[in-house]
Formats: structure tokens, sequence, C-alpha cells
């Protein structure tokens, strides 16, 4: 049991790499961002566009609601690739590396996402 306690304590150095909190900082100021654009084209009660190709033109509508799925998944991304990254820092830097910049990177690909999703709005 104490080992499994110690293996998840988040170690010092993760904590004061720069590159983990460049992301971090990154990886939730858009995240942030996406919660913020979600929430203000948010109209109650509407049936919004949730989908759109350009082969098929718009394929999926839903209620509004169903957009705060992406900014979930990228919060719950952030929350469990950072906590991964500290479990693994020690034995494994560059994974955890890769992990951090993944986060940011998947960050701005659904920020985009839910951008242009909002525009056919």
């Amino acid at each position: 049991m104490i080992s499994l306690l110690e293996h998840l304590r988040l170690p010092d150095r993760y904590l004061k790499n720069t590159t983990v909190w460049l992301n971090l900082c990154v990886s939730l100021g858009l995240n942030l961002a996406l919660w913020l654009l979600v929430i203000s084209r948010a109209q109650a009660g509407a049936v919004i566009p949730l989908h759109s190709t350009i082969y098929f033109g718009i394929d999926r509508i839903g209620p509004w609601y169903q957009l705060l799925l992406l900014p979930g998944f990228g919060a719950a991304t952030v929350l469990l690739n950072f906590l991964f990254g500290a479990t693994q820092y020690r034995s494994f830097r560059a994974l955890t590396y890769v992990l951090v910049w993944f986060t940011s990177v998947l960050q701005l690909l659904l920020l985009l996402g839910v951008y242009l999703v909002v525009q056919l709005v």
C-alpha cells in the first residue's frame, strides 16, 4: 500500500518542469476557451448541427448540450494525461513530454472543431 501511495505522489521535478507547466497552462487555457465558446453559443431548447462534412453537408443534428461532450472530453484528457505523465515521469520522461504536448494539440483541434461546428448555426 505504501509503494502505491508513493507511486501516485507527484514528483517535485515534474511540478517544476517548464515544458510540463507551459503545456498545462496552454491546455487549460484552450479548454477554458472551448467551454466559453460552447456556452456562449448555447440556446436553450435549440436543435443545432453537431457534425458536417464537405461531401454531405450537415449530417448530424441534436440538442445544444451535446456540444458539451467535447469540452468535457478535453478536460478529462487534460486531467488523465497530466496525472499519468506524473506517474511515469521518473522512468519514461519522453513519454511524459509526448503526453503533455499531445494534450495541448488535442485541445487546439477540439477548439477548431467546435468553432467550425458553431459557425454552422
